[in-house]
């Protein structure tokens, strides 16, 4: 808000934010700005504050603009900023730019929060998909929780049978870990079963790697079992898997979903190559808004991208 003065023919603008940051000026020369009980005396030194961030906004480099607007916004409020916008001293400075680049980091944290909130609210419209989708993870993590099994009992059966011991004395802490042998028996397990050798060396682009680094996977998963309980371990792998899996789904749907969405009737749910593959209808009171799609389509493995899914969802009426 401008409040106008006549005062010795001199303007004097004063501008007060919520959060009671001043900005009153008479000139250029005696222009005052208080933010968090500090003065900045003239505009010249409101403007050496964006040195930086003007800086890059001219060399274009768009990453670092917006780690330094977003550093820049805990030092100035978004009300104060939409003030100081549309001064006439600032709209004639190079520094624009920089307090607009600011202003933008705002509407992104504030376009972030109302698609959380969306997310929130579509929640229980989406149980049904949700609960289906949770349980086919479930089942598509059955062959996983078997192998994890099956290579537990194995291994201890194979330390039982050499009476090696599983744990002894840390000789660093002195704490109870798991011993070497186990360690050892778990890799020689994994080499056999994947066919691999561990130790190999192989190029990032080597198709064997691949193989190599499920195989290292796969060892890690087994250790943690020995170490934290293979029941414990195991449900956590799948809770998890579980909640990545529709954490992701619920997030990419709630963002298509246009606002007023109070049913979802679903037509068809599969498993796709990443994710699932959804047809449903979406409805506002009785009423038919859009159909919505996902599916996945494989992209890259060529050139330097490497191959992969994408994940598209789709809106038609």
């Amino acid at each position: 808000m401008f409040n106008n003065k006549k005062t010795n023919k001199m303007k004097t603008i004063t501008i007060q934010s919520a959060d009671s940051q001043q900005v009153s000026e008479k000139g250029r020369e005696d222009y005052t700005v208080t933010i968090n009980g500090k003065n900045i005396e003239n505009f010249d030194k409101f403007e050496a504050s964006l040195y930086y961030l003007t800086k890059m906004i001219n060399c274009g480099n768009g990453r670092s603009i917006a780690s330094e607007s977003k550093t820049m916004s805990k030092h100035f409020s978004k009300e104060f900023l939409q003030k100081m916008i549309v001064h006439p001293v600032c709209i004639a400075s190079e520094k624009f730019r920089a307090v607009q680049a600011i202003l933008n980091h705002y509407k992104k944290e504030d376009e972030k929060e109302a698609i959380e909130n969306h997310v929130e609210n579509m929640k229980p419209i989406l149980s049904e998909i949700l609960t289906i989708c949770r349980n086919k993870v479930i089942e598509r993590f059955a062959p996983t929780r078997k192998a994890l099994e099956d290579a537990v009992q194995a291994i201890t059966e194979i330390m039982n049978k050499e009476n090696l011991p599983f744990r002894g004395l840390s000789k660093f802490t002195g704490n109870v870990v798991l011993t070497n042998e186990v360690n050892d028996k778990i890799k020689a397990f994994v080499e056999k079963k994947f066919d691999v050798d561990l130790n190999e060396r192989f190029s990032t682009y080597d198709r064997r790697k691949e193989a190599q680094d499920q195989a290292n996977q796969f060892v890690y998963n087994v250790y943690r079992c020995f170490r934290y309980g293979t029941e414990n371990e195991i449900s956590e792998m799948e809770n998890q898997k579980v909640e990545t899996e529709t954490f992701k789904l619920l997030t990419n749907l709630a963002k298509y979903c246009p606002l007023g969405t109070d049913e979802v009737k679903i037509n068809k749910i599969d498993k796709g190559a990443k994710g699932f593959e959804i047809n449903a209808d979406l409805y506002s009171k009785g009423e038919f808004l859009n159909k919505i799609y996902t599916n996945a389509h494989s992209a890259g493995g060529y050139n330097i991208q490497s191959f992969h899914f994408r994940y598209k969802t789709t809106v038609k009426k």
